[in-house]
C-alpha cells in the first residue's frame, strides 16, 4: 500500500472518529432522547465507513457485510429522530426489531452464498435512495415547521449523499452526513 493511500485511510478514520464525538459535545448538556438515538445511529454509520475505508487490511465480510449492516440498522434510527423531533409517535420496538433481525439476516445469507458482492451493492444502492429520500421528505416538514435557515443545507447534503452513495460505499472517502437541528439547534440558528 502507497504512503499517500495510507495517509488518506487515515484521515478518513480520523474524521470519522471525531464527528460523532462532536455530535456528543454539541448535545451534552441536553441528552433527550432523540440526542441519544441521533448519537448511535451517527455512530454506526461512521463506524461502518470506517470499516470501509480499513478495507485493504480487514477480510471482505467486516470490510463489506458489516458496513452494510451497520448501514441498514443506522438509517432507519436517523429516519426515527427526525420523526421524533415532528412530533409523530415513535416507531414500535418491535417493528424496528424486526426490521433489524431480517436485514441482518438477508445481508448475512448474502454473505454465506457468495453473493455479498454484486446483491449486496445492489440492495444497499436501493435502500439509500429510500431513506435519503424520506428524510428529505422529513427535512422539508421540519423547515415549515421551524422556518430554519439550516434546513435548506440539510436538504441539498442528504441529496449529495443519495447520490454519491455508490461512491461512499467502493471508495470509503466520501462520508455521507445527515446533519440534524434538534429543535433547540433550530431555534438558535433559525
Amino acid at each position: 500500500l502507497s504512503p499517500s493511500l495510507t495517509l488518506l485511510i487515515v484521515l478518513v478514520v480520523c474524521i470519522q472518529l471525531v464527528l460523532p464525538l462532536g455530535t456528543y459535545l454539541v448535545f451534552h448538556k441536553r441528552h433527550t432522547q432523540t440526542s441519544k438515538l441521533w448519537f448511535v445511529a451517527i455512530s454506526l454509520l461512521y463506524l461502518g465507513i470506517i470499516l470501509t475505508s480499513l478495507r485493504p487490511w480487514l477480510s471482505p465480510y467486516v470490510a463489506y457485510s458489516m458496513n452494510w449492516m451497520l448501514s441498514g440498522i443506522a438509517l432507519p434510527l436517523i429516519i426515527e429522530v427526525f420523526r421524533l423531533e415532528l412530533g409523530r409517535p415513535a416507531f414500535s420496538k418491535l417493528f424496528y426489531g424486526a426490521w433489524v433481525v431480517i436485514w441482518l439476516a438477508f445481508i448475512n445469507s448474502l454473505y454465506v452464498l457468495g453473493l455479498s458482492q454484486p446483491w449486496g451493492f445492489v440492495a444497499v444502492s436501493l435502500l439509500f435512495p429510500v431513506a435519503c429520500g424520506l428524510l428529505i421528505k422529513l427535512l422539508l416538514e421540519l423547515q415549515k415547521k421551524y422556518q430554519a435557515r439550516a434546513a435548506p443545507i440539510s436538504k441539498m447534503d442528504s441529496a449529495l449523499a443519495c447520490s454519491f452513495q455508490k461512491t461512499w460505499l467502493s471508495s470509503g472517502a466520501v462520508q455521507l452526513h445527515f446533519p440534524i437541528e434538534i429543535q433547540g439547534q433550530l431555534e438558535r440558528f433559525g
